[in-house]
């Protein structure tokens, strides 16, 4: 018998399903393209802090690119309405200022600020170059539409006034702007009675940072960085690894930990106190002297099978080596003595004229130049010229990060390694740039 199979018509339901979606997608993709704000990679928010009576004034500049989530009001050809904008500005203001700030008042945390003006500013405006100046700029006109001015070419200036009990409290202050970029540094300066202007830099979300420190917070803070900048310092590292290895008994190092200790103190306490020389060309000449020191430990542990007077040495380089220490704190020093902080600026000092990391250079150099290569000295050169290798991807991305078209030219005169013109490791592939932030170079104070 034959079997008649009945002529059934496929629905073309779930092709039109599919093309919908399609279309949503396409569409969706679009308008992400054409709205979507990108999140800018640097961003420096200035701000100054001033208790009086009982009142505490806190005035903000950020720049308008880094505020997200927020319409704007605009005129023709996509300028803003300035004759409109003080709304927006006032809830930018809430959202990504005041509910980002915490204020403590002797651990008590206060109320959050009343509005007392916002300002539109060009990015051209300079009145945030003292406090007088930037009061007097938020308290007076504002911007009308006789200036055309697009939204992310602006500047939002801010004065939040928080109640507080007394202006001669201890105040601490918490501000998590790192949301608004991918690298934010935060300027405050902080204006006490006393008339001291203490200046802070922070990088981030820094946390609680008391604005007149007590001096066991003061010590605590400099204990805390400079912890930190060790472990990221590998110079420092390098040096104190070199320095150990031909010693095999803990009592050997009593005499080089102590020199080491002392030497480090003299040099911390020289520089507290500015007796240390505070030409420009100190500091190229100390970073110049750490990577000797680096190169001729090593040097001295391939060549001296017992090193002798090990501790003077070491003495002599730890003088050096607490100059160089001194350069990671200044950040921290300088507002507890009332001096602003300055970035310093990139510089290319004798050997990294030749190669970008003299420091890696010396120590594969003390690693390899060896008169008996063993399997287990084999295996330890390779791990850590591999180690080496990888870390400086990170390191050069970090530098990138801090110095942006200064290093990538630098970067692309000089070798990584080796002082030769074809060194290819000199045009390695970098990560992208970390939204964490950089840390300090070990080639710059």
């Amino acid at each position: 018998m034959q079997r008649v199979r009945p002529n059934v018509r496929r629905c073309d339901c779930a092709g039109r399903t599919h093309r919908t979606a399609l279309v949503a997608v396409l569409f969706l993709l679009t308008a992400t393209r054409l709205f979507a704000h990108d999140i800018p990679r640097d961003v420096t928010v200035q701000a100054f802090a001033k208790p009086e009576g009982h009142g505490f004034a806190l005035l903000v500049r950020v720049p308008l690119k880094a505020i997200m989530d927020i319409e704007f009001p605009r005129k023709e050809r996509d300028y803003v309405d300035l004759d409109r904008v003080d709304q927006s500005l006032r809830d930018a203001a809430m959202i990504w200022l005041a509910r980002k700030i915490e204020l403590y008042e002797e651990n008590t945390l206060l109320p959050d600020p009343r509005i007392l003006s916002t300002r539109m500013s060009l990015e051209s405006d300079r009145s945030f170059g003292s406090y007088e100046e930037a009061l007097a700029h938020v308290n007076g006109p504002a911007l009308t539409n006789d200036t055309s001015i697009f939204w992310e070419q602006g500047i939002m200036d801010v004065l939040f006034e928080y109640p507080i009990q007394s202006d001669q409290s201890h105040f601490a202050i918490h501000m998590a702007f790192d949301r608004v970029g991918i690298r934010v540094v935060t300027v405050v300066r902080f204006l006490p009675p006393s008339g001291v202007v203490r200046p802070y830099e922070l990088e981030g979300d820094a946390g609680l940072v008391p604005l007149d420190p007590r001096w066991h917070q003061a010590a605590w803070r400099v204990v805390k960085l400079g912890f930190f900048h060790i472990l990221d310092g590998t110079d420092h590292l390098l040096f104190l690894f070199c320095l150990v290895i031909p010693f095999r008994r803990l009592w050997t190092l009593v005499p080089i930990v102590t020199a080491f200790t002392v030497a480090h103190s003299i040099t911390l306490i020289s520089a507290a106190y500015n007796y240390a020389p505070g030409a420009l060309w100190f500091p190229p000449l100390i970073e110049v002297l750490i990577a000797m020191s680096i190169v001729y430990m090593a040097l001295e542990n391939i060549v001296a099978i017992t090193p002798h007077r090990r501790w003077l040495i070491t003495f002599l380089f730890g003088l050096v080596h607490g100059f160089g220490f001194s350069f990671g704190l200044r950040q921290v020093w300088l507002p507890l003595i009332g001096k602003p902080y300055t970035r310093i600026e990139f510089r290319t000092p004798a050997p990294y004229r030749y190669v970008r990391h003299p420091l890696y250079f010396g120590f594969l150099l003390a690693f390899w130049m060896t008169p008996t290569m063993t399997l287990a000295h084999l295996v330890f050169a390779i791990a850590t010229t591999a180690y080496i290798v990888l870390a400086i991807q990170f390191e050069e991305r970090d530098l990138i990060s801090e110095y942006g078209s200064a290093y990538e030219e630098y970067r692309k005169r000089v070798p990584m390694l080796l002082p030769v013109r074809g060194d290819r490791l000199a045009t390695a592939p970098q990560p992208a740039p970390s939204p964490i932030g950089s840390r300090s170079p070990h080639l710059l104070p």
